[in-house]
């Protein structure tokens, strides 16, 4: 249901002509003179004397009702003034959510395109027996990159601390792992297979792979790139004070 414009909006998909604070303005200035303009003829004995002379008395008389209805001018210029910034405000706006939009999308394609071409990093098959794979570009994009549709390119740092933590686990041959499941299907990790510390080093160089297109990533407007690398410095700096294991 569409709703109705308040008399005091300025809403930037209407013309200034449909505002009603708009005509709002010209009846108040109006009511005001002839209210002024009344109290005048009511209160004074008038009389009128054809002539020039009789328009510069009328004139002369009513020169403060005459005067308020002049102000509608000034009133509708500030009032259209106003109005220009919404609409401009809105514009822009509009233009940086379909930048945003246009910039998730080729930050996808980027992504799916740097994944196609290491797909043979990003999986370990042994004698036809596959130990793991990446599950999906699209699924694992948006585990990386949380908050890409906001304009935020770089990997989340959590996310960095919780694949950490799971390779440590790993390397010490603990399987009880649950994050990094959310990745790779299958994972087939089992501590006494003979290959273990090989499917081991397969895996991290696969989760080093993917990181690595976070620092790659060049292909955005030169101001974004300048953003994402300050978010990156400050997403490593915290990351590291909260777990001291990834750095380097």
């Amino acid at each position: 249901m569409k709703q109705s414009c308040k008399w005091n909006e300025f809403d930037p998909q209407k013309s200034l002509l449909k505002l009603p604070i708009f005509w709002l303005a010209l009846v108040m200035v109006v009511a005001l003179a002839a209210g002024v303009a009344g109290y005048i003829f009511s209160t004074d004995k008038l009389s009128y004397q054809p002539g020039y002379e009789g328009v510069n008395q009328l004139l002369n008389i009513f020169k403060v009702p005459i005067g308020i209805l002049a102000l509608i001018i000034p009133i509708w210029a500030l009032l259209a003034s106003n109005h220009r910034s919404v609409q401009t405000k809105e514009q822009i706006a509009l233009i940086q959510e379909q930048n945003l939009f246009a910039n998730y999308y080729k930050h996808l394609e980027e992504f799916k395109k740097y994944c196609e071409a290491h797909d043979s990093l990003l999986e370990y098959q042994e004698n036809e027996f596959l130990y793991f794979k990446v599950k999906s570009y699209a699924k694992l994009h948006a585990y990386f990159f949380l908050n890409s549709y906001k304009g935020d390119y770089s990997i989340d740092p959590k996310k960095l601390i919780i694949l950490s933590e799971d390779l440590m686990a790993l390397k010490t041959k603990r399987t009880e792992i649950l994050e990094i499941r959310y990745i790779f299907s299958p994972l087939e990790l089992d501590p006494n297979n003979k290959n273990y510390c090989k499917i081991f080093n397969a895996l991290e160089i696969c989760i080093e792979t993917l990181v690595e297109f976070d620092r790659n990533a060049t292909f955005l407007y030169p101001k974004q790139v300048q953003q994402v690398q300050q978010k990156r410095q400050k997403d490593t700096q915290m990351a590291e004070e909260l777990d001291p294991r990834v750095k380097g």
